[in-house]
Formats: C-alpha cells, sequence, structure tokens
C-alpha cells in the first residue's frame, strides 16, 4: 500500500505538471500539493475497494478540471485537458500492465515478482513522460487555440476511450491477483497479448483524435482567415465608395466655384451685405458637407466611420464618438479598420432591437504610451446575455492577437460594453509574423 501511494504521488505530481503545460498556465506548487494529497486519498480509496474503477477514474478527472478552475482556465477547456490528461496516463498505465502480465505469466521465480509491482510503476512513469513530451510538442499550439465548437471532437473520443479503458482495467483485471507457487498465476488468466494489442489501438484511437482535432482547428483558422479577407474587401469598398462619392462632389464644387465668386462680388457690389452672408453660409455648408463627419486623424477610419455613423444616424440611433487614431505607429489602417467596422456593425444591429428614443452607441478612444484602449458601448435589451464568438468577435480577436492585445465584453444595467485593448507597435519589425 505504501509503495502504491508513494508511486502515485509522483504520478501525481507529473500529472498536474504536464497538465498545467498543456493548459499554458504556471506550475504552482501549492495546488500541486492539494492535487497530490487529493489524488493519493483517491487512489487509497480505490485500492480498499470503497470505488470502483469507473467513477475512481471520473473523479480524477474533475479534480485535476478544479485545479485548472483555479488557474483560470475556462471549464470546458480545463475539462478537456483534464480528460486528456487522465487518458493518456490510463492508456499508459494499462499498456504496462497487459505487458507486465504478459510477461510474468509463464515466470514462477519469485524473486522477480516480488519486484515486478516496481518495475511495472517505473515503466509507467517513463511512459507518461515520453508521450507527454510527444503530446505537448505535436500538439501543443492546438491545445492553445482552444475553440469551444471542436472541443467536442477532443472531449468525446477521449473520455470514450478513458472510461472503456477503466471499465476493462476493473473488469478484467481487479485489485486481486492470486498467484501458486506451483501452478504460476491462477487469476486474472486473460490473454494478456490481445489485451495488451487492444490498448495499444487505444492510444492509437487517442493519437488520431488529436490529429483531428488539430486538423479541425486549422480548418477553423482558414475559416475565419476568409472571413477575415471578406471583411478586408468590404471595409476597402466602402472605403472607396465614400471617397469617390465626396471626390465627384468636390470636383462639382470646384468646377462651380468661380460662379459662387461671381455672386458674392456682384451682392457686394450692389450693396447687399445680408444676402451675401447668407450667400456664404450656404456656402459653408456645402463645403463642410465634403468634409468627413469624424475626424481622427486617419484618412481611411474617416471614410469608414463616416459611412457607418451615417447609418447609425437613419436608424435613430444617438452616437457619441471621440477616437483619436495614433499618428506614429505600424498597425496597418486596415486592422483598424476591422475592429471598428465589426464594433461598429454589432453595436448598430443590437440597437435596432430596442425602442428608437433608447438607442444610442458611445464610441471612444485613449492612447497612453504603446497602449492604446477602444471602448465601444450600446444600449441592448433588458436581460441579455453575453453573445457568443461570432464572425464580428472573432475577426477582432484576430486582430487583437496581432498585437499582443485583449478584449473584454461584459453587460451592465442593459448596455453592452466592448474594450479592446491594442499594444501600439512603433516599428513594423515589433509586429508578430502573422497573416490573415
Amino acid at each position: 500500500m505504501s509503495s502504491l501511494i508513494v508511486s502515485y504521488g509522483i504520478v501525481s505530481i507529473l500529472l498536474y505538471y504536464y497538465f498545467c503545460r498543456l493548459c499554458h498556465v504556471a506550475f504552482l506548487w501549492y495546488v500541486c500539493l492539494i492535487y497530490t494529497v487529493l489524488s493519493c486519498g483517491l487512489t487509497g480509496c480505490r485500492y480498499m475497494e470503497w470505488i470502483g474503477e469507473f467513477p475512481y477514474v471520473l473523479l480524477g478527472i474533475l479534480i485535476l478540471t478544479a485545479c485548472g478552475i483555479l488557474q483560470k482556465r475556462r471549464l470546458i477547456e480545463s475539462f478537456a485537458l483534464s480528460s486528456l490528461t487522465i487518458s493518456i496516463y490510463s492508456i499508459m498505465a494499462g499498456i504496462v500492465q497487459s505487458l507486465t502480465f504478459w510477461i510474468v505469466s509463464g515466470v514462477n521465480n519469485q524473486l522477480i515478482l516480488k519486484y515486478a509491482d516496481y518495475v511495472q510503476n517505473a515503466l509507467v512513469i517513463i511512459l507518461i513522460i515520453s508521450t507527454f513530451n510527444i503530446v505537448i510538442k505535436t500538439f501543443s499550439g492546438s491545445m492553445e487555440k482552444m475553440q469551444l465548437s471542436a472541443l467536442p471532437v477532443l472531449i468525446i473520443p477521449i473520455l470514450f476511450i478513458t472510461l472503456v479503458e477503466a471499465l476493462v482495467s476493473d473488469s478484467i483485471y481487479g485489485n486481486s491477483v492470486i498467484w501458486d507457487t506451483e501452478r504460476g498465476l491462477i487469476f486474472p488468466v486473460i490473454d494478456n497479448m490481445q489485451l495488451l494489442i487492444v490498448r495499444l489501438l487505444a492510444c492509437g484511437g487517442l493519437f488520431s483524435t488529436l490529429v483531428a482535432y488539430q486538423k479541425l482547428i486549422t480548418s477553423i483558422e482558414h475559416e475565419q482567415t476568409i472571413q477575415l479577407l471578406k471583411q478586408q474587401t468590404q471595409t476597402q469598398e466602402v472605403y472607396i465608395k465614400e471617397a469617390t462619392s465626396r471626390y465627384e462632389r468636390t470636383h462639382s464644387f470646384r468646377h462651380d466655384l468661380k460662379n459662387h465668386l461671381l455672386v458674392l462680388h456682384q451682392l457686394l457690389k450692389e450693396g447687399k451685405p445680408k444676402e451675401a452672408n447668407e450667400y456664404l453660409a450656404k456656402l459653408e455648408e456645402v463645403s463642410d458637407s465634403l468634409s468627413f463627419q469624424v475626424k481622427t486623424g486617419n484618412v481611411t477610419v474617416d471614410a469608414l466611420l463616416s459611412s457607418k455613423l451615417a447609418l447609425a444616424a437613419q436608424k435613430g440611433i444617438n452616437i457619441d464618438c471621440s477616437v483619436r487614431i495614433p499618428r506614429q505607429s505600424s498597425m496597418s489602417d486596415m486592422d483598424w479598420c476591422i475592429t471598428l467596422s465589426n464594433a461598429l456593425d454589432n453595436a448598430i444591429s443590437a440597437s435596432e432591437c430596442i425602442p428608437v428614443q433608447d438607442r444610442m452607441i458611445h464610441l471612444s478612444g485613449m492612447q497612453k504610451g504603446n497602449i492604446f484602449l477602444l471602448n465601444v458601448e450600446n444600449r441592448c435589451q433588458e436581460n441579455a446575455k453575453l453573445p457568443s464568438a461570432g464572425i464580428g468577435l472573432s475577426n477582432i480577436k484576430a486582430v487583437l492577437q496581432k498585437y499582443n492585445g485583449k478584449m473584454e465584453i461584459e453587460i451592465m444595467d442593459s448596455i453592452f460594453k466592448l474594450n479592446a485593448l491594442f499594444i501600439i507597435p512603433q516599428h513594423s519589425g515589433d509586429i508578430p509574423q502573422q497573416s490573415y
């Protein structure tokens, strides 16, 4: 019993360590200590046959899941990675178990049998370390970029493999081994080679699941890339359309400017200053209409925001916009437009679902050093829930990841708030090499 607890104490530390690496969180010694104590206690209960193998595995997954939640990992992600961690351990322990029984079943040497458990435990530890290193080296990227929509592809097969392995281990091997000095192994009497092959196939199924999940993550990223490219195209179309319209109106105004000056000259010549001032005021209105409604310091963003805010005004939405785009930065105009366009599209869409008198959008941006904080607020329906990661929010996240930024969304008093934090690069070389 004591040797079992010691060996599983080592295994527990390894499981928590590799779980932290899969989760990309820090290894905390006090959390490790709590997990090790709970796991060893759970193992003791299993050894005393107070619980079966099935609940033993499930409780082990839940304990490790709780450790992930303590370290600020989301519940579903923590559950998926804890299931993977326990699954790897269960399969590796099962392979070593079948291999050990296959070897010692034909041995009638007391010395070998005495140390068989120690050798088995050592092999399990070596195999765990080797397997986790392979998994982390090969699949670490897909574990870091977890997508909620893809998690069932990872969780369901892994849970199935893990629980079937638990049932096999419990129903076939159990906790008791009967050995006769003359006849050798009496219980369990099974074809260990066949069971070893089955467990090796389970290991192959686990890796196949990880490969499928990795390919699915890649596919989702490609889909997001396509959506971003579409967003870029739409943004360019809006800018070109707005710029063309303003160019045509400016050209027409400049063409008629000589006639306007002649009219003013004639009014002043005839001693009609009042009429001349009224005519000049109308010219100023026309001149103002040729410039963008919004002045952020970036012409491309001005064109986009002017178009979006004009659309919002048509829908009866009160708008307050105070954004100043940093001049000295290597952040592309397209990235600014993608972020602002998606944020405003979501705000306008949400505003259409409430009474006209309550509609409002507040857009602000503040820079401090190389940090830029963008804030978008809009009223929403009462008891509204936080939206899932749709295309708009996914596009914003993709831009923020490019600049090592972060996005937070919340709803307070029927007001939806989106806060996007950018790390503004001062040189193009500071931008991570990441393309859409």
